[in-house]
């Protein structure tokens, strides 16, 4: 017979230790024996195929003999691989259990494949997960109890872990309740108060400020020993879990207390100032509560104190106890200053002039330039004296400042015309256009004129000049019609040069 043919090799699995194979080829009449080798096991049957199993791993051939005792050649080769191992059950490591502030608590896993990837199952709830090495911290469980399997990279699964045990979360106290609370008097200078809803088991109370331990049990407890001040106080249960901090607690001084006030801020108008604000009254004895009057003797209540106005309030700090004392407090609300310049300004050839601004009936006013330059005589006067202008635009700006109010502002412009010398007069004496007058003249402490023909010679002078020069030469005499030339001396500067012309 031909050799066996060798077709589907099944390999053992994480079950099975064992694997087969399908051998087809065989001969068709009569019986048939399958020999294995190594090993020498037969297997005896009928039919072209069979299904030989119960393979261990190994290399193996198989020889057929037919009815008539011919015994084929070896089939091809059969490998049947080792079983896949089936992972030990994962070791439970540290189990952290929920704490006070965290609701879950978490375990170290151990033991897990450490080739290849693997895939945790969690019972109850079949939560998997993922991952890699040989330890693992599982995170998020709740309260219970749980197992874990887990399954290798060749798919094969443990056994079940030990029980994880996941307690629940430790209580936290509810806050301290605070129950009488008495206060110091002349003889007994510290208070005290009672602490309620205490929790069940031994406890640990903490005072603050001061950071003060009592340690015992009960559902209330008396502190004793405060001194004045405002205080609150949280409690540790035996889990070692703290409670939220207590009401405050005041303790006033016997007597008088100290009030301490802070003028506030000033503000422009419209808006108010805040009475009730810490920052007024702070410094002053602890624990006080803080009233507002109209008057000294605290007897007109002040109905908005949170929107106080201009003006001066009283407050009045009583302890607990009730001791008390008052003391004013202002409020400055400053109004919105305004600011008018004046009109501006227009001069001929003078460079000086006397500002005209509004008086300044709310805050304090001053004067700048924004353009140009000169002498402000006094810079917080409306009405002030400016020299030394330049001339052509001078830009003067009136602001009025007022406390926490934004300035207002104002400007006013001052012109300086040059002098206007004519080229042209016709003394002809009909009252137009006469005399040579120069514009702007009478701003002038004085001016010299001097007046040459086209040769160069001297045809007039005038030293003071005073605009009456009408075309004449030294004599009086009138010069023909014609053009002159001439130079004017001012005092500002250098000489002018013009020219004139003379037409009858």
């Amino acid at each position: 017979p031909e050799a066996p043919v060798v077709g589907t090799i099944t390999q053992p699995t994480c079950a099975v230790s064992t694997g087969s194979v399908l051998l087809s080829g065989l001969p068709s009449t009569g019986t048939w024996t399958i020999t294995r080798s190594p090993g020498n096991t037969t297997t005896t049957g009928t039919g072209t195929t069979r299904t030989v199993s119960l393979i261990p791993s190994g290399t193996y051939t198989f020889r057929v003999t037919n009815a008539s005792g011919c015994t084929s050649g070896p089939s091809a080769e059969v490998v049947i691989a080792d079983q896949p191992a089936t992972p030990p059950a994962p070791s439970v490591g540290t189990i952290t259990p929920p704490s006070c502030s965290v609701a879950t608590g978490s375990v170290v896993l151990m033991g897990l494949p450490a080739s290849g990837s693997w895939t945790l199952t969690r019972f109850p709830g079949t939560i998997t997960t993922t991952g890699s090495g040989s330890t693992y911290t599982v995170t998020g469980l709740n309260p219970g109890t749980y197992n874990y399997f887990v399954t290798n990279q060749a798919g094969c699964m443990s056994v079940a872990s030990p029980n994880i045990v996941i307690p629940v979360q430790p209580p936290t106290p509810n806050a301290p309740g605070i129950g009488t609370v008495t206060q110091p008097t002349f003889t007994v200078p510290t208070g005290s108060v009672v602490l309620t809803g205490l929790p069940s088991g031994t406890w640990t109370i903490e005072r603050m400020p001061g950071e003060v331990i009592t340690t015992g049990s009960g559902s209330t407890q008396t502190i004793t020993g405060l001194p004045a001040g405002v205080f609150t106080f949280t409690v540790t249960n035996s889990s070692n879990c703290t409670s939220p901090n207590s009401a405050e607690v005041i303790i006033s001084t016997p007597g008088k207390p100290i009030i301490l006030i802070t003028n506030p801020d000033p503000v422009c108008e419209p808006a108010t100032v805040d009475l009730t604000a810490a920052s007024v009254t702070e410094g002053s004895t602890p624990g006080l509560t803080f009233t507002y009057w109209l008057n000294e003797a605290a007897t007109q209540p002040y109905a908005t104190p949170a929107e106080a106005t201009h003006g001066t309030y009283y407050i009045k700090g009583t302890t607990i106890s009730g001791y008390f004392d008052v003391k004013p407090v202002s409020v400055v609300v400053d109004l919105m200053p305004s600011a008018f310049a004046g009109p501006d300004q227009i001069l001929e050839y003078a460079f000086e002039t006397v500002m005209d601004a509004d008086p300044v009936t709310i805050g304090t006013g001053a004067w700048t330039f924004t353009y140009g330059q000169g002498l402000i005589a006094v810079q917080d006067d409306p009405k002030t004296e400016v020299t030394n202008l330049l001339l052509g635009r001078n830009e003067l700006l009136w602001t009025v400042s007022n406390g926490a109010c934004p300035p207002a502002t104002d400007r006013v412009v001052v012109f300086i015309n040059d002098l206007t010398i004519p080229t042209l007069i016709t003394p002809n004496y009909d009252g137009r256009n006469d005399y040579f007058v120069i514009r702007g003249l009478e701003n002038l402490v004085k001016v010299e004129l001097v007046v040459f023909d086209r040769r160069g010679a001297k045809m007039y002078e005038n030293l003071n000049y005073d605009n009456s020069w009408d075309g004449v030469d030294y004599n009086g005499d009138p010069l023909p019609d014609d053009t002159y030339f001439m130079i004017i001396k001012t005092g500002r500067g250098e000489p002018l040069n013009s020219y004139i012309v003379i037409r009858r």
